[in-house]
């Protein structure tokens, strides 16, 4: 899921399901092409929930594939790359 965005750098904000319940994923920059990052920012400033210094919270309706290559120790994912919504 797409949860939000970074306001100063291109990255998306992405959290994983699991029982119900969404926890943080990380911070997908890879792989966006300018099409699905238009096309994402027009959907999320309808969906936008809250925001803080550094990023823009939306809500977690926004489903994509990622590639990745690995867990990290915190329990993030390790270099996400954007595959599709």
């Amino acid at each position: 899921m797409i949860t939000g965005y970074r306001k100063e750098e291109p990255g998306w904000l992405i959290a994983l399901e699991e029982d119900g319940r969404h926890r943080p994923g990380g911070v997908m920059e890879l792989g966006i092409g300018p099409r699905e990052r238009k096309a994402f920012y027009q959907v999320a400033q309808q969906m936008k929930i809250r925001e803080d210094q550094r990023f823009v919270h939306v809500e977690p309706r926004i489903h994509c594939k990622v590639k990745y290559k690995k867990w990290t120790h915190t329990g993030y994912l390790r270099e996400p790359v954007f595959q599709g919504f």
